[in-house]
């Protein structure tokens, strides 16, 4: 999906302590583990 853009990663899913939001620059195919409501 092109409108699923830029990806997002919350550090916070995996880590125990807070910190920010990660926005990675490069662009990768979509997973197909779960789906996107838009």
């Amino acid at each position: 999906n092109k409108r699923v853009k830029p990806i997002i990663i919350d550090p916070g899913l995996y880590e125990l302590e807070k910190s920010e939001i990660l926005w990675l620059p490069k662009q990768r195919s979509m997973p197909t583990a779960f789906r996107l409501f838009t």
